[in-house]
Formats: structure tokens, sequence, C-alpha cells
């Protein structure tokens, strides 16, 4: 691949239960153990070389809060956005094409979300069967593809679990 772009997919850390008294799906915030996670795969990832051009995130809650943590514990330096189109159950890869569209076509860009979106992006975006993907909460993955749009013809570079901070070849 030539200039190619950086797909960061990463899913939410830990956040609470609805049982505990939250009241919608998207106020549900991050846990102690979420909050660590994060921070510590934010670290991992700083001492992988990885720099952010943009880090977007789904509008709930613990994906903005993960975002965050991430994005500040590898040095990004701007603000986060907000894109409802990573929101639970709105994957769009038209979508996610226009939210990165006129952006530097060799950049790194984090996408925030949840499952099973995280698992069907990744899935698409390397053109592999989605049975063989699995997103562990607080999970990161690169994906490059050459350009925007992208469709199917990204290559999985390394996935990052968080449970040991392993960096690996592969989603499972």
């Amino acid at each position: 691949m030539g200039d190619a772009v950086k797909i960061y997919l990463i899913r939410h850390a830990h956040a609470v239960d609805s049982a505990e008294g939250i009241g919608a799906d998207w106020e549900r915030f991050l846990t102690p153990k979420g909050r660590k996670v994060s921070s510590r795969v934010g670290q991992k990832l700083a001492e992988l070389g990885v720099v952010f051009d943009g880090v977007l995130t789904s509008p709930g809650v613990r994906a903005v809060q993960t975002a965050e943590l991430v994005a500040a514990a590898a040095g990004f330096g701007d603000a986060v956005e907000v894109l409802s189109a990573l929101a639970p159950g709105q994957w769009s890869p038209d979508d996610v094409t226009r939210a990165l569209k006129g952006r530097q076509q060799d950049g790194g860009y984090a996408l925030v979300g949840h499952n099973p979106d995280m698992e069907r992006m990744a899935a698409q975006l390397t053109d592999t069967p989605s049975s063989k993907v699995v997103f562990k909460k607080g999970m990161a993955c690169c994906i490059k593809v050459d350009g925007l749009p992208f469709r199917g013809q990204g290559k999985l570079d390394w996935v990052l679990r968080p449970k040991g901070l392993k960096v690996l070849g592969s989603f499972r």
C-alpha cells in the first residue's frame, strides 16, 4: 500500500451496567477499571508510535470517555469529535467515509464505538468473515486502507488486546 490511511478501531472500555441505576444506555459511564484500561491502551498506542490526526467517537458517554482518555494518554492534543454514525447500530462505511472526507490521505484516525459495530467494521474493512473478528472491551486495532472511500480493501496491521497490552497479528 502506498500512502495508506490508518484506521484505529477502538471499542469502549468497561462501563457500569444499566442495572446500576443509570437511565438510558447512552448515559452508561466507564467504571474505574474502564478508565484505567483506556489510559493504559492510550499509553501503549503512544509507545507503538501511533499518532492520531483525528479521534471520532460514538455519542455514548462510555465511548466519549474512552476516546478522551485514550487520546490524552496517546498525546493527541485536539478535541475528540462526536460522530452519530458511530452510535450503536449506526455503522455505515459511507457515513464514516463522509466524516473523513477532505482529511489527510495518509493520516491516522481513531474510531471509538461499540460492539457489534466494531466487529462489523473490522470485518468489512478487512474483508474478513465476521465470525473471525472478536473485539473485547478496550481493544484496539490498526487497519491500513488505500485512501478514501474504503470498502473491504484494508489490511489488518495489528490488534492490541487490553489484557496484558499484547500486540497480535490477528483478531483472535
